[in-house]
């Protein structure tokens, strides 16, 4: 996977006033997970919305462009404990998050729900997962939490 930090592209902001925009993620794509402060993804998020560094359980994404994000096992939301799970009846987390250049990338994602910010841009998972593990992820800060960010990666 390809990745670009958004540290380093909130670095050049003054170059370029005016080109970052929020908005939700749309088309298709992956989940890249890095963890925060690192430019290179760690891993990515499969079907069951957890964090996985198996690059061959990175699930296919695809963004309503109205806030659903879906992918292999249903729309990824988050449930009444701020953890990433999935659901096959309707989405009711929206995700948004920077573009770059009005670009289909989109860094630092960002949960709602009714409005309010559930969970991100800064994610926690209780541990980096090995070989075929996978992590649960979550909007809420725990004690020696890993520190993670997500980026929809566009592959449309």
């Amino acid at each position: 996977m390809q990745f670009t930090n958004l540290p380093r592209l909130l670095a050049l902001a003054p170059l370029v006033a005016g080109q970052l925009s929020i908005y939700p993620p749309g088309g298709s794509g992956t989940i890249a997970v890095s963890i925060r402060g690192d430019t290179e993804p760690t891993g990515c998020i499969d079907a069951a919305g957890q964090w996985t560094v198996n690059q061959g359980r990175c699930a296919s994404v695809g963004g309503n462009g109205q806030g659903g994000l879906g992918g292999p096992d249903g729309f990824y939301i988050l449930n009444s404990s701020d953890i990433v799970t999935t659901t096959t009846v309707t989405w009711s987390t929206a995700w948004v998050g920077t573009h770059v250049f009005q670009g289909r990338t989109a860094y630092d994602l960002i949960a709602n729900i009714g409005g309010s910010p559930t969970g991100g841009p800064v994610w926690y998972a209780s541990e980096v997962p090995e070989n075929d593990d996978s992590v649960a992820l979550s909007g809420t800060a725990s004690a020696g939490a890993v520190e993670i960010n997500l980026t929809f990666q566009s592959t449309a």
